[in-house]
């Protein structure tokens, strides 16, 4: 039995009162479906495939009618179908009675809207816009019309993929259609022909609600959904992707950032090299990076090139907390990517920058572009060659790379174009990209957005732009509460999809160049129905509001509350495993334990566990032993970050540290032997302790093996320091000979 003759059944089958509230479906499965619902047809029918198995072709100036008698309630009543429409506009999907007459009603696209008209007993009429674009992307939508009458008025909306205004905005009074003529569909008699692709069209007696028209929806995506294929073998690198998301050392990794632009007062991006300044200003970077670690953001995307490898070192921070790199390559729009030397070009300056900085701890992903496929930046008919040219490139990294290649992704405007083989967009096409990154701004919510994409690529999301700004423009007062309710509505929508490896929120700071005077903070932008007050201010999106600096340093920083509310969001506790060998180990804690005391650092280990500690400010040892007789005996009561520690254990086993990572630390040393540990990542010898007043002598004791290695400043041969590197989560004996700070 076929699927769906199989769902015709279960109207049925689960139930009296789903098959009373069902007046007419038509699945366009074949010329009998038609003629069983009493369809007229004035030529050959042409089926393809659909949402659901078949599907009608209404192109050629086509339509098909039925009778409204028994199928339609003009009083409430809701009409589902969905329809694959061309690029054009003025398309009638939909007609009652010729719309164009008194009575009549109609669906339409027009302005790159679908809409809905009702007229009433004297030719008035009123229309109802769906809540967001129907935009050509050669991929179906799900249209859903609702109507109920109070007394004489009848109150309408328009929904697409799932999606409706909260309220009807259509309204007319005395509109009574007809009941003794037909419908049609693929056509109106005010637009005309449709020129579509239409399948599963139902009528049901009731107005639906907006939760109900959005689970139908879902009920056709989730079973469209592209299957995720990894067309390259998975990395071999420090980062990888794949079908269960992102990982970074063998972690899952979650993308928590925002996109990094903070150009300063007075400048601009909008000129050829104009973004280096951020790159090349060791005191702007240097301002940001700590700000952005207190925020918990792991993550930054740049739109252009990097082009400073201290960038990259300050933001990986020796493996401290880093902040990785969403690696930007720009490419131009109103080009013709079709062009083989505008390709060519591309590919020998793109060649160059993976060459540079592909070995980089810094860099998670390559992002290639930035809304190439909207219309403001490109010609339709060259979107296609900016998809393969995306995927060149992606071809050009993955062989430089080799099997430690990095994701690369190309970067959309919503999904536009995205999925679709006409525009070569599809995941077979794009089988050297790993993931997209798409920009959206629909709102408050994403709606239907997951859904939507999910049924489009099997391919990891990251989602590149997305928020508000933060000025309030029918006041020009900042509205700081309602730009973080915003956003951190957004971001619960991300962190709680199952297709997304994060986002990074537009934007950092204020970037006062974008519209009007550089030296002065405008207004201006664009209206969009997306901002809670219809309007888009281009200068005021920043976590960061900037202020110019009186003392002539870089532009001062001034946190936003949406700041502060991503800090708590962001906030995730970490874990660092340490390795321990059977006897003594001398190891320090990477994190600041969430719990300090002994007992609860040590709680997972099995077998005595004995640990000393020496505090050279004081001369003291202090001593915790689980095997102690009498617990006054253990005097080291608690474990903290920048300490060392000598640990014996009875066996091997695995030292689990979960807390928070410190950005920063200092510690201060005696002029003596200091107990101390080293948290940064490997780095290799003098590098850790090249701010320290020299002589300084450094030991520490490695397991397995029971050998000590020293580090020397005064050592009279090199090849007498046999401690190469310091790193995370050893013990070291530091001495020094003058009181002196050490940062690490």
């Amino acid at each position: 039995m076929e699927l769906k003759a199989v769902l015709v059944l279960l109207f049925f089958i689960i139930g009296f009162n789903s098959v009373e509230a069902l007046l007419f479906y038509e699945p366009f499965n074949n010329i009998s479906t038609i003629q069983d619902n009493n369809g007229s047809l004035l030529f050959a029918p042409i089926f393809c495939d659909g949402v659901l198995g078949n599907a009608l072709n209404l192109s050629n100036s086509k339509k098909v009618c039925y009778p409204l008698e028994n199928n339609f309630n003009d009083t409430n009543g809701t009409l589902e179908f969905w329809v694959k429409p061309p690029s054009d506009n003025g398309l009638g999907f939909f007609d009652i009675n010729g719309l164009m007459n008194p009575n009549s009603q109609g669906i339409f696209k027009n302005l790159n809207y679908a809409i809905m008209e009702v007229k009433n007993n004297v030719n008035n009429y009123d229309q109802a816009w769906s809540p967001k674009q129907l935009v050509y992307d050669d991929e179906w939508h799900f249209i859903a019309a609702v109507w109920e009458r109070r007394n004489i008025t009848t109150y309408f909306k328009l929904c697409l993929d799932g999606e409706c205004k909260s309220d009807y905005d259509g309204n007319i009074i005395n509109s009574y259609p007809d009941l003794s003529q037909d419908f049609c569909v693929g056509w109106n008699r005010w637009y005309g022909y449709s020129e579509s692709l239409f399948d599963e069209l139902k009528i049901f007696e009731y107005a639906k609600s907006n939760q109900e028209i959005h689970e139908d929806y879902l009920s056709y995506v989730n079973q469209t959904q592209k299957e995720c294929i990894m067309y390259k073998p998975e990395s071999t690198g420090p980062v990888k992707i794949n079908c269960s998301g992102l990982f970074v050392n063998n972690q899952s990794f979650k993308a928590k950032g925002v996109g990094y632009q903070p150009i300063p007062i007075g400048l601009t991006a909008d000129v050829p090299g104009g973004t280096d300044i951020i790159y090349d200003s060791p005191e702007i970077y240097n301002r940001d990076f700590p700000l952005l670690r207190e925020m918990n953001a792991n993550t930054i995307r740049t739109w252009g090139k990097v082009t400073n490898t201290s960038f990259l070192d300050a933001a990986y921070n020796n493996g401290v907390n880093p902040i990785y790199v969403v690696m930007g390559f720009w490419i131009n729009c109103y080009e013709n990517y079709g062009d083989p030397a505008v390709r060519q070009n591309y590919i020998d300056e793109f060649t160059l920058y993976v060459n540079e900085f592909k070995d980089h701890p810094a860099v998670l992903v390559w992002a290639l572009g930035n809304e190439n496929n909207l219309d403001y930046c490109s010609n339709p008919a060259y979107i296609d060659d900016f998809y393969s040219l995306c995927n060149e490139l992606a071809r050009v990294a993955y062989e430089i790379e080799g099997s430690d290649y990095h994701p690369i992704g190309v970067v959309n405007g919503d999904l536009l174009s995205l999925g679709s083989a006409v525009y070569a967009s599809d995941d077979a096409s794009m089988n050297y990209t790993d993931f997209w990154g798409c920009n959206v701004f629909r709102g408050k919510s994403f709606g239907s957005f997951f859904y939507d994409y999910a049924a489009l690529t099997g391919k990891p999301l990251l989602i590149t732009e997305y928020g508000i700004d933060a000025l309030n423009n029918t006041n020009y007062q900042e509205y700081e509460d309602v730009h973080a309710d915003w956003v951190l509505s957004m971001w619960s929508e991300i962190n709680n999809s199952n297709i997304t490896i994060g986002s990074t929120l537009m934007a950092y700071s204020d970037e006062w160049w974008k519209t009007g005077n550089h030296w002065s903070h405008d207004y201006g932008g664009y209206p969009t129905g997306a901002h809670p007050d219809g309007f888009s201010n281009e200068e005021w999106w920043g976590v960061m509001r900037i202020a110019l600096n009186a003392s002539g340093g870089p532009d001062i920083m001034q946190p936003r509350m949406v700041y502060y509310e991503l800090k708590d969001a962001f906030y995730e506790e970490k874990q660092v495993d340490i390795n321990l060998f059977s006897g003594w180990n001398l190891i320090s804690l990477p994190l600041q334990p969430t719990n300090t005391f002994v007992s609860a650092v040590i709680k997972d280990l099995t077998g005595q566990i004995v640990v000393w500690h020496y505090n050279a400010s004081n001369d003291l040892w202090t001593l915790y032993d689980t095997n102690a007789p009498f617990p006054w005996l253990n005097t080291l009561h608690t474990m903290s970050y920048g300490n060392a520690y000598w640990l014996k254990s009875e066996s091997d086993q695995t030292l689990t540290v979960q807390g928070d990572a410190v950005v920063s630390h200092t510690i201060r040393l005696m002029p003596s032997w200091n107990f101390v540990g080293y948290n940064s990542s490997t780095t290799a010898m003098p590098n850790p302790i090249s701010g320290l007043t020299t002589p300084i002598i450094v030991w520490t004791y490695h397991m397995p093996g029971a050998d000590w290695r020293v580090y020397d400043t005064e050592a009279p041969f090199p090849w007498l320091n046999s401690l190469k590197n310091m790193t995370m989560g050893r013990g070291y004996w530091l001495k020094s000979d003058i009181i002196q700070n050490w940062s690490i």
